[in-house]
């Protein structure tokens, strides 16, 4: 088997101020006179394409997840004529994508994270997104995400083309890893420059800086600690992405069905937070929540909603004791539908606010 591809191990820190310095140098002036997005200008609101596409791969999964849900005992779905219908609803939805500020934030940094997972650990970042921990998956399955590859697109496509070529079903873990690592030998070959060179200039296109600028060591693939201590306020980062048995974020997606979908504009619950007299004013920091963690609790519990994730922080950042926070978990997030208590994120989320009292 060919060598595998060289891959560098950045810190959570590390990452965190990556996607922090991309977030706001972007995101700021692009909504100073506007609060939403429209899906042709996400898909070049970054010089970098694959930061765009892995936006609109997030929208389609979150629309995959929705329409996964359209069933009524009284109405057959399984009919061609109804589904039919369903793909032409879906088209129309695709053309109409709008995501509010808050909402895009969430999926404009999980991108980013997720970019930067692929750029830096190419090889283990592929196989946790097709694989996830799976031994083999089908093609018909593979081919629904290929076209959301720009960065090492020559590989994704590639593998593809080999297994059609082959008259294959199927596609292999142990096969993916051995046909991207001679894609890639077969790469700079032709091209007369190493894969190192082209990972590069993918780092430079997405951050507007060099490898080394961040502390990587172009010999050990590691990134060197810095003395500074890296800020993400205020923002959500992924996923990651989403991100890949490099993160849980960057996982295989469970529905197959859909095309890119139109993002329901953020509902705000402020307004229905109890209005008792403020105890505390600390709020729990984002900075102490790793990042995938952070993209599990939002899609998990909040539904997908950054801007209700934060409420809720900063609502049990106000209560007095725990008693009073769990009162407002128990009221106000814990008996909302869709939610399942002894779930292990649901758990962790719980314990994260209660250790705020202790």
């Amino acid at each position: 088997m060919p060598i595998a591809v060289k891959e560098y191990q950045p810190s959570e820190d590390v990452l965190k101020k990556i996607v922090s310095e991309i977030s706001h140098a972007h995101l700021p002036a692009f909504f100073e006179r506007k609060s939403v997005i429209t899906g042709e200008e996400i898909a070049r609101f970054h010089r970098h394409e694959q930061t765009n596409k892995f936006v609109l791969l997030q929208i389609f999964r979150e629309w995959n997840t929705v329409s996964s849900k359209f069933a009524h005992p009284y109405f057959d779905f399984t009919h061609e004529e109804v589904q039919a219908a369903l793909q032409t609803f879906q088209n129309v939805l695709s053309r109409h994508i709008l995501v509010e500020k808050l909402e895009f934030r969430a999926l404009f940094e999980k991108a980013v994270y997720n970019t930067l997972r692929l750029v830096l650990q190419p090889e283990t970042a592929l196989v946790g997104f097709f694989f996830a921990g799976k031994e083999s998956i089908s093609i018909a399955s593979y081919d629904k995400y290929v076209r959301y590859f720009s960065d090492f697109d020559f590989a994704v496509s590639g593998i593809a083309a080999y297994h059609k070529r082959e008259g294959l079903t199927t596609m292999e873990r142990s096969v993916f890893i051995e046909k991207f690592r001679r894609i890639v030998q077969l790469y700079e070959q032709k091209h007369r420059r190493g894969v190192s060179a082209y990972r590069e200039d993918l780092f430079v296109e997405l951050t507007g800086k060099r490898l080394a600028e961040y502390g990587f060591d172009s010999a050990a693939g590691v990134a060197a600690p810095r003395n500074e201590t890296p800020r993400v306020a205020d923002s959500f980062p992924p996923p990651r992405v989403e991100a890949p048995r490099v993160t849980d974020s960057f996982s295989a997606p469970r529905n197959e069905a859909g095309t890119i979908p139109v993002y329901e504009p953020v509902k705000r619950v402020v307004d229905g937070f109890a209005k008792a007299a403020p105890v505390r004013e600390e709020k729990i920091s984002l900075d102490s929540i790793p990042i995938h963690k952070q993209f599990q609790f939002v899609q998990k519990i909040f539904a997908g909603s950054n801007a209700k994730f934060k409420e809720t922080l900063d609502a049990v950042g106000k209560c007095g004791t725990w008693e009073e926070a769990q009162t407002f978990l128990q009221t106000r997030v814990l008996n909302m539908p869709g939610i399942v208590r002894e779930d292990k994120v649901t758990e962790e989320f719980v314990q994260l606010i209660r250790r705020r009292f202790e």
